[in-house]
């Protein structure tokens, strides 16, 4: 009986972290909003070499149309961002940046050293035209 009442507790402690965790917003610092992106969101290069960029790096986890449903990223708690909801949308480019670059472990994995500045900032600027189809 006490090894059940044990499982169970734990159990409901590891619920109550799960929804904690669910329900915490992943901010950017304030700096982070200074940020400029150096693209134009209607460059067709930019563009496109920012969706090669997402359909290698990204899609996995966050969804070829940038909805959050990526297989990889289904069990996650929280899920995957999705990239045309409001709540994205509102953020500044500098923000994804920021969060692009360093992540959030353990799912969202810190890119700062595996893509060049101006690969981040393609994806960035290819995040916001998803965002815009996603209307």
């Amino acid at each position: 009986m006490r090894t059940f009442v044990t499982l169970l507790l734990f159990a409901s402690l590891l619920s109550l972290s799960s929804l904690a965790r669910a329900q915490e917003r992943w901010t950017a610092p304030a700096e982070a909003d200074s940020l400029g992106n150096p693209f134009w969101m209607d460059d067709a290069e930019v563009t496109a070499r920012g969706e090669e960029l997402y359909l290698t790096w990204c899609s996995t986890c966050h969804g070829e149309q940038g909805d959050g449903a990526g297989e990889a990223g289904q069990a996650w708690d929280p899920p995957p961002a999705d990239f045309t909801s409001m709540e994205v949308k509102k953020q500044s480019d500098g923000a994804l940046f920021w969060k692009l670059s360093n992540g959030n472990p353990p799912n969202m994995l810190a890119y700062d050293k595996v893509l060049s500045e101006e690969e981040r900032w393609r994806l960035v600027t290819y995040l916001r035209h998803l965002a815009k189809d996603g209307e």
